[in-house]
């Protein structure tokens, strides 16, 4: 499988995110709620502290974002 950054955690990206790290990739994750990462962080994805330290070293950046800033 892959290692993949997921950027943005609510509605959409929580899920997305997890079934990517249930197929078996490696998902690094970031969010600006702490609580959407500690979340996803207890399912045994690692979380970044920034997009950039997000998106070192993976193949795939997944962004699911309410708003362009």
């Amino acid at each position: 499988m892959a290692n993949v950054a997921f950027i943005g955690l609510a509605n959409l990206g929580g899920p997305m995110a997890n079934n990517l790290d249930k197929a078996g990739n490696a998902v690094m994750v970031v969010d600006l709620s702490e609580t959407a990462c500690l979340h996803r962080q207890s399912a045994g994805e690692s979380v970044a502290d920034s997009s950039a330290a997000a998106a070192v070293g993976v193949y795939y950046v997944f962004c699911m974002l309410p708003a362009g800033k």
